[in-house]
C-alpha cells in the first residue's frame, strides 16, 4: 500500500501551489512570454491510462526545457483496473500532484466532468459503469482505511484548481466549451473571477457546469465565447477521437490522449497563433 501520509501531504501542497499560481486571475491562468513562458504543452485527456502520462513526462521534458509548461486534463476514471477491480487513475491524481510540488510553476492541471463529479460526489456514468464506483474501490485498494481521507484531499485539490488557461497570443486552453445555447443566453463570465472551485458554481445548468459538458458548440457562437475572453483558439479536450485529435469548424483543436493514438499539442507563445501552427505542433503520445 502507498503510504497515506506522504500522498495527503502532496495532494495537500499541490493544492496551495495551484491557488498560488502566478499569473492566476479567478478561475483563468494568464501565461506570457514576459512572465517566462514560451511554451505550452496540452495533453489531451488521459482517464487513468499512466503509460501514456510517463510518455508525456517524457516528451515534455521539463528539466531541459525550463520555459516549457504543461497543462494536463481529465485524468480520473477510465478502463484500467486493478487485479481486484477497482479504478487505478487515482494514481494520476497522485503522480500530477508530485509534478507539481517538483515544478510548481509550470505543471497546470484543469478540471473535466469527470473531476467535477469527485468533487460533487455525483454518479457519472460511461459504457454502463458507475465511474465514481470504480474510483472509489481504487482507492479502498490502495488506502485501505485511509480511502475517505485521501478522497476528502482529492476534492480540496479539485476544488483549488482553475478551469482554463489564457496565452498572450489568443489561445484558450480549457476542458470544453459551452453549447450554442448557453452562449446566446447569456454565459455568465462573471464566474471566472470566483477564486476557487465550489459546488455552487458547478450545480446542474450552471455556467461552468455546462461548460465543462459541453460538446456542440458552432463556430460561430464559440468565436463569440472566445473573443469575451480576448482570444480567437481553442484547444480542448472531452471529445473522444479516433485519430487521437481532430479539428472542428477551424477554431478548435481537440486532443485526447486516453488510448492510442494519442496527441498533445506543443504551443508556441511568441509568436502568432493560428490553426496551421498549432497543427504543425501537434506532438503523438502513442
Amino acid at each position: 500500500m502507498a503510504d497515506p501520509d506522504l500522498i495527503l501531504r502532496t495532494v495537500l501542497k499541490a493544492a496551495d501551489y495551484f491557488r498560488q499560481q502566478p499569473g492566476r486571475n479567478g478561475l483563468i491562468v494568464d501565461l506570457s512570454v514576459a512572465a517566462g513562458a514560451t511554451e505550452l504543452f496540452v495533453v489531451g485527456d488521459l482517464h487513468g491510462n499512466v503509460r501514456n502520462f510517463r510518455t508525456v513526462l517524457r516528451l515534455a521534458d521539463l528539466t531541459a526545457h525550463r520555459q516549457r509548461h504543461v497543462v494536463f486534463q481529465e485524468v480520473v476514471h477510465g478502463p484500467f483496473r486493478y487485479p481486484n477491480d477497482g479504478c487505478i487513475s487515482h494514481q494520476l491524481v497522485d503522480l500530477i500532484a508530485a509534478l507539481k510540488c517538483q515544478y510548481p510553476e509550470r505543471v497546470h492541471y484543469i478540471p473535466g466532468n469527470h473531476e467535477v463529479a469527485e468533487l460533487r460526489q455525483t454518479r457519472i456514468l460511461k459504457n454502463g459503469e458507475s465511474q465514481d464506483v470504480a474510483f472509489r474501490a481504487g482507492l479502498e485498494h490502495a488506502y485501505g482505511s485511509r480511502a475517505d481521507e485521501i478522497h476528502r484531499a482529492y476534492r480540496l485539490l479539485f476544488a483549488a484548481l482553475p478551469v482554463a488557461l489564457r496565452t498572450e497570443n489568443g489561445v484558450f486552453v480549457c476542458h470544453s466549451l459551452p453549447a450554442d445555447a448557453v452562449i446566446r443566453d447569456g454565459f455568465e463570465y462573471a464566474v471566472f473571477d470566483r477564486d476557487q472551485l465550489s459546488e455552487d458554481l458547478l450545480v446542474y445548468g450552471s455556467p461552468l457546469y455546462r461548460m465543462l459538458w459541453g460538446r456542440r458548440t458552432s463556430r460561430a457562437w464559440g468565436e463569440r465565447f472566445l473573443e469575451r475572453l480576448g482570444c480567437h483558439l481553442a484547444v480542448t479536450g472531452h471529445i473522444a477521437c479516433p485519430e487521437g485529435y481532430a479539428v472542428i469548424d477551424g477554431f478548435r483543436l481537440v486532443v485526447d490522449a486516453s488510448g492510442q493514438p494519442a496527441y498533445g499539442c506543443l504551443i508556441p507563445l511568441g509568436s502568432k497563433a493560428t490553426m496551421d501552427v498549432l497543427q504543425s505542433h501537434l506532438v503523438q503520445i502513442a
